[in-house]
């Protein structure tokens, strides 16, 4: 997860989208877990990582889907500080 935010940061992006299709590693509490590393891109450097599932992309049937899903993550992110 660091080498993504570093590649975020190196591109002036502050919104990315990565497909992990085993998820992402540690639990969403701990220092040094890839939950950590979103949070923390998110609130030291303004950078939102919207994190997908295989089964969350195995599922999208339409575009309207496919923004719905994003949506959602971007607001549980941004809200909660969560990564769903």
């Amino acid at each position: 997860m660091g080498w993504f935010v570093r590649k975020l940061q190196d591109r002036g992006a502050n919104v990315g989208i990565l497909v992990a299709l085993s998820g992402i590693t540690g639990a969403q509490t701990g220092q040094t877990s890839a939950h950590h590393e979103v949070v923390t891109a998110l609130t030291r450097d303004k950078i939102k990582i919207l994190v997908l599932s295989r089964e969350e992309v195995q599922h999208l049937r339409t575009t309207d889907d496919l923004a719905t899903l994003l949506r959602e993550k971007y607001l549980a992110l941004t809200l909660r500080l969560t990564v769903q």
